[in-house]
């Protein structure tokens, strides 16, 4: 939980069947797997969604100054450099 969320890219899915994983990887080649539920990175995001081409991690922005949290929603996708057909 030393990088940014920003410093991690997702390079694998594994969907289907009832815990989907993901995994990540750090600016230093080390392989994170993650679930649902997990939190992970500098901001500790909440992994809320496993789908087959994307992670969503949610991210509580206290920095707001508002009694209750702001949440951020992220969506990192598998292959973002691939062309949509």
């Amino acid at each position: 939980k030393k990088y940014a969320l920003d410093d991690l890219k997702l390079i694998a899915i594994v969907s289907g069947g009832t815990a989907p994983r993901a995994m990540f990887q750090d600016p230093t080649g080390t392989g994170v797997t993650v679930k649902r539920g997990d939190r992970m990175s500098k901001a500790e995001g909440k992994i809320t969604k496993i789908l087959s081409d994307r992670v969503i991690v949610e991210i509580e922005d206290t920095q707001t100054g508002r009694t209750k949290p702001e949440v951020l929603r992220r969506e990192l996708v598998l292959h973002p450099e691939e062309p949509v057909q």
